[in-house]
């Protein structure tokens, strides 16, 4: 059985990891992904990947978490292209089970919506529940969080996003439906990215008992 998150990396502020780049807004599956990694650390949005591996090698940031691969879509050739051509390493990685949500407005009623706005892949995701969700059109959106921001700041009324639950905490909406993508085995793997020149961190203690002790004291 598949683990629905594995992380690899140093936890909170590792290395002195404060500030993380992500492509995308606030409340992202990006966004999840450096808080599970990293615990509680200060997450710098860009709009375009470049921007994010920009950031980290002119030490604006830290770090940076990018997602390389998605179990339903393959590869992100764009991030792999980013790695090879640029001086940077993985220190960690995490593997993100991907839940979407239908998220509105506090005090809209599901009745009410009219727009359904959210990255193309998220509403491709989500093609069972919106094909039974007559009611509303599909709109292609820049970024899955993004859209639930969009609908906040305009006061929108007739629309909803779809988005992970993080995104509804971050800008004060509410979850009308929650888990509605097509496939739970729906998985997306993060690299925790940093300079190559960047010192490595300390190597983590193994928390397992060694076999070797556990041996000896049975004797």
């Amino acid at each position: 059985m598949r683990r629905e998150r594995e992380i690899v990396a140093g936890g909170a502020g590792a290395g002195g990891l404060r500030r993380i780049a992500i492509q995308g807004e606030r409340g992202s599956n990006s966004h999840m992904a450096a808080l599970e990694m990293l615990g509680a650390v200060e997450v710098v949005p860009y709009s375009v990947s470049a921007e994010v591996v920009d950031a980290v090698l002119m030490r604006r940031v830290d770090a940076a978490v990018l997602p390389i691969e998605n179990s339903l879509h393959g590869s992100v050739a764009e991030h792999y292209d980013l790695l090879l051509a640029h001086p940077v390493r993985i220190d960690g990685e995490s593997l993100l089970r991907i839940r979407h949500n239908l998220i509105a407005a506090p005090g809209v009623k599901i009745e009410e919506i009219r727009n359904v706005l959210s990255h193309p892949v998220a509403l491709s995701q989500c093609r069972r529940f919106l094909g039974e969700f007559q009611q509303a059109k599909q709109v292609p959106f820049y970024d899955t969080a993004g859209s639930v921001k969009h609908l906040m700041e305009e006061g929108l009324r007739d629309t909803a996003g779809i988005a992970p639950e993080l995104a509804a905490r971050e800008y004060g909406a509410q979850v009308l439906v929650a888990g509605i993508e097509d496939h739970a085995q729906n998985f997306t793997r993060f690299h925790l990215l940093r300079r190559s020149a960047d010192p490595r961190p300390d190597p983590q203690p193994d928390p397992r008992p060694d076999p070797q002790s556990e041996s000896l004291s049975g004797r």
